[in-house]
């Protein structure tokens, strides 16, 4: 049992390193960023608030697979922390395109583009955006939706690929390619664990079908 947990924490630490060291590095760099002169005052607080919100949604899935992990380091609940990294980060990244709109006078950087195919992956960030918010909602209405609100809550991984793509491609806080490395990193992470938790969603199935069926078996050898 205590050999289990050592190697399930050994597992998870390298992981959770790597997501603390990705976040450091896009802080550093956002940090940075203020000592630029270029734009405005407003046009300055837009990007951060997209990177800051990048990285809270960033926190927010992996915190869903860590949640051991998030405890220690919070002190809280898993379902407390991952809350507040969600909210975070729903309210920086919906600032930032009205922040946007304000700059511009354009309201419509709230409408997702679907075509050209490169368009959409340059503003993928509206798409993002929406793809992001019925994931969210899909959590706080899960006792009606019922059980399939996690299929749809994990729209929230889509919507990191989408805003990731959108980062890089026009992002002014991406155009560093330390930041850019890093960005990829932390997508690549997030991919990982999606693909973890299908594989290990599936198992855990398989295990409840088998006793199921084990339970059957005996039931009808009694009977």
């Amino acid at each position: 049992m205590a050999r289990s947990k050592k190697t399930e924490a050994k597992k998870a630490t390298p992981a959770w390193y790597v997501s603390w060291t990705a976040v450091g590095i896009l802080a550093a760099a956002s940090a940075l960023v203020a000592w630029r002169t270029e734009g405005t005052l407003l046009r300055w607080i837009v990007r951060d608030l997209a990177l800051l919100g990048y990285i809270a949604v960033f926190l927010a899935i992996v915190s869903s697979y860590y949640k051991r992990q998030v405890m220690k380091i919070f002190g809280r609940s898993f379902v407390n922390a991952h809350h507040i990294l969600s909210v975070t980060g729903a309210v920086l990244l919906t600032l930032h395109p009205i922040g946007v709109a304000w700059d511009e006078l354009d309201p419509s950087v709230f409408l997702p583009v679907f075509f050209p195919f490169y368009d959409m992956l340059r503003f993928g960030g509206r798409i993002a955006w929406y793809v992001f918010a019925v994931g969210a909602l899909s959590a706080v209405w899960r006792k009606t939706i019922g059980r399939r609100w996690r299929t749809i809550h994990d729209f929230n991984y889509l919507a990191f690929a989408f805003g990731t793509v959108h980062a890089n491609l026009i992002g002014a806080n991406f155009e560093d390619w330390p930041v850019r490395i890093v960005s990829i990193a932390m997508f690549i992470v997030v991919a990982v664990l999606f693909i973890r938790q299908r594989i290990e969603a599936r198992r855990r199935q398989a295990e409840i079908q088998a006793k199921i069926a084990a339970a059957k078996r005996v039931q009808k050898k009694k009977t």
